[in-house]
């Protein structure tokens, strides 16, 4: 799971956050 905001609960916010890192 890197560099996927979609794949996340939060897409955009989580990668926003975490850096795209989540």
């Amino acid at each position: 799971m890197s560099c996927s905001p979609a794949a996340g609960p939060l897409p955009g916010a989580t990668a926003s956050m975490t850096g795209r890192n989540f």
